[in-house]
């Protein structure tokens, strides 16, 4: 019998590695009709190590299938890289997380073999090929929802693609939105959802407490359920967490709206390094010492917001403003 994630946490497990060694489904939920309303599918675990979105995802629909009120629409949610789940780590050859690229995708769908593909490439197939039994999608009926979660200092922010409803549905999660991915960003989700012209947003959560996170996770699962009326007010306000609705001081002192203005991607083996004094989201000046390499300290060139990954810093740093 599989164990709960709680009985492996009381075994020392580490919360990156809570489904090592176990077999898990590529869909976990899947609840209601598309034909009674709208169609939300949700891609959580893109990374092996971030367990806590899949755990969040498989305890709403437990929630969901225990509900008396009807469930208007459809909900679907997937679990992203299950190699890198069985395996404990972020992913086995390549970042999925950036592999959506739009024309690279429709080439592999035509190939006929795909014997030397990578892990990430195998798993994105199937995936698409999941959506593609939900299909057709009407742009007004549909969201599809990228979960990031990580442990690390409290943060959450949401990634919305170019389309006006996705904005819409970001903004009703009462996070900060950062718009303009695209611009220093390619080959996300959101993006390959642009190139159809639905709806698509990626929401990042980031808490330092596992069970913490988890509850925000879920938080931000009921908030879109509801927006997309697929869930009644009473199920929302039954299934909320209000440990989830204390936003941190970061996310409070961040301006509602940012865009992404400029990122800065290392050199390939120029030990690229942030500076220990910048945090995570700190507002800088144009000149400002952010980071160093091989060849010496590096400014910002712009004014603004700085982001990066603490955990990944092979991928440099952005600018917001």
């Amino acid at each position: 019998m599989k164990k709960n994630w709680q009985e492996l946490l009381v075994e020392n497990a580490k919360p990156e590695e809570l489904y090592k060694n176990q077999l898990t489904n590529r869909i976990i939920g899947n609840v209601g009709n598309k034909n009674d309303g709208k169609t939300l599918i949700i891609l959580s675990s893109i990374y092996g190590n971030e367990t806590a979105s899949l755990i969040a995802m498989e305890e709403v629909f437990q929630n969901l299938s225990l509900e008396k009120t009807k469930i208007r629409g459809l909900c679907v949610g997937l679990a992203g890289n299950l190699m890198a789940l069985h395996l404990g780590q972020p992913y086995v050859d390549e970042d999925l997380n950036f592999m959506w690229n739009h024309a690279a995708i429709e080439n592999k769908k035509k190939a006929t073999l795909l014997l030397h593909s990578s892990n990430e490439s195998l798993e994105l197939m199937e995936i698409l090929r999941i959506l593609k039994q939900v299909e057709p999608f009407d742009r007004e009926k549909f969201l599809f929802v990228n979960l990031n979660a990580e442990l690390e200092e409290e943060m959450n922010y949401v990634l919305p693609n170019k389309d006006i409803l996705s904005s819409y549905y970001a903004s009703k999660l009462e996070i900060p939105i950062i718009r303009n991915m695209a611009a220093v960003i390619r080959d996300t989700s959101i993006q390959y959802f642009d190139a159809y012209s639905l709806p698509a947003i990626t929401i990042i959560a980031n808490r330092p407490h596992f069970k913490e996170l988890i509850h925000v996770i879920k938080n931000h699962i009921y908030k879109i359920l509801y927006q997309l009326n697929i869930i009644d007010k009473k199920c929302y306000q039954r299934q909320i967490h209000v440990i989830a609705e204390r936003n941190s001081n970061l996310s409070m002192e961040l301006p509602k709206n940012l865009e992404f203005i400029h990122r800065y991607k290392p050199k390939i083996n120029h030990k690229f390094e942030m500076d220990s004094t910048i945090s995570l989201f700190q507002k800088i000046k144009k000149g400002t010492r952010v980071a160093k390499d091989i060849e010496g300290p590096i400014h910002a060139s712009c004014s603004g917001y700085i982001m990066f990954h603490k955990k990944r810093q092979q991928d440099g740093f952005y600018i917001l403003q």
